[in-house]
């Protein structure tokens, strides 16, 4: 598996583990880790940073209104997100929002020949996020796949 791909791996639990297996949006079942900016859109710093993944069930991902359904608008749906932040009254969530908010305004560069060193440096970091969740979570065998 390739460092891209693990580093893929563990963002994707460390989204799955901070929501409990649960939607942000809805509480309903979760089934998708999402960025909330778009991939192609992302630095690789920004791909990874787990505190711009959101975990949505299966209607709000791919639904009408959601990042991958037929009539999505990114900037909507981020607005939508940080608003249903805010909202939840949750300090980590209204962090999350604040956080959100303010990597919009950030300008974004960053060098091919550095992919390497940085997905290194962000795989190191998402396995010690991960290691720390674990401890100081539940483990459901469920979530832990």
């Amino acid at each position: 598996m390739s460092l891209e791909a693990r580093c893929t791996v563990k963002y994707s639990r460390i989204v799955r583990l901070r929501a409990n297996g649960r939607c942000e949006l809805t509480g309903e079942s979760g089934v998708a880790a999402h960025h909330i900016k778009f991939k192609s859109q992302c630095t690789l710093e920004e791909r990874f940073d787990t505190m711009l993944g959101i975990y949505l069930s299966f209607d709000v991902h791919t639904g009408g209104e959601g990042p991958h359904g037929l009539q999505a608008d990114n900037k909507e749906f981020i607005d939508r997100v940080i608003k249903a932040f805010r909202a939840s009254n949750q300090s980590d969530l209204i962090e999350r929002a604040d956080y959100i908010e303010e990597m919009q305004k950030v300008p974004q560069i960053v060098e091919a020949q550095l992919k390497m060193v940085a997905l290194t440096i962000i795989n190191m970091r998402l396995s010690e996020e991960l290691r720390v969740l674990k401890e100081t979570k539940w483990m459901d065998s469920d979530i832990e796949r």
